[in-house]
């Protein structure tokens, strides 16, 4: 029966994961940090009119008006904006998680020992050096997984936000037109 040293394998199994990083980081990192700024762009116009149309909404009646004709509009433009800037807190925390994955990597070394540990002693060299493979695998995979989730929720959110502010400016401009119509 041969045992692996997990003293002496620990490093190395740490340094495939943090260059899994590493790499993922070189070719990712771009994409979310474009992703970051559309959405704190879009997050701060969106604030912005949200604000700015309820501060002034007494004024938005119209030349010749008595009342607001079309009201419903107004109020779905504003829901159509809190739901944008919900979804874009949603994003930035998503993104907030995608980078910060090296600390995720980091803080895996204790799990690194536990599953090097949980290999115990194989028959031989060869099905040592495959569970070996299959732990830095299954290593890797869970930390990849996580950051797939994060991934996903943060770019469907960030399209979200998108559509929830042009729905929220069209309904704006429906209220507008007919208001001053």
């Amino acid at each position: 029966m041969i045992e692996i040293d997990v003293e002496r394998v620990k490093p190395v199994v740490s340094k495939t994961v943090t260059d899994t990083a590493e790499k993922m980081e070189s070719i990712h990192s771009s994409f979310w940090d474009t992703r970051i700024d559309v959405c704190k762009a879009l997050l701060t116009i969106t604030s912005a009119v949200l604000v700015g149309t309820i501060s002034f909404s007494g004024s938005l009646i119209g030349p010749g008006k008595e009342e607001m004709v079309c009201y419903q509009a107004l109020i779905s433009s504003w829901g159509f904006f809190v739901l944008s800037i919900i979804a874009a807190v949603l994003s930035l925390w998503c993104s907030y998680h995608l980078n910060s994955y090296k600390v995720l990597f980091f803080n895996s070394k204790g799990i690194i020992g536990e599953r090097l540990r949980a290999i115990g002693p194989q028959e031989n060299k060869k099905k040592l050096t495959g569970a070996l493979d299959e732990a830095v695998l299954d290593l890797t995979s869970q930390t990849i997984n996580s950051l797939k989730n994060y991934d996903k929720w943060s770019h469907y959110s960030t399209a979200t936000q998108l559509v929830m502010f042009v729905l929220g400016v069209i309904s704006f401009l429906v209220f507008g037109v007919v208001q001053i119509a």
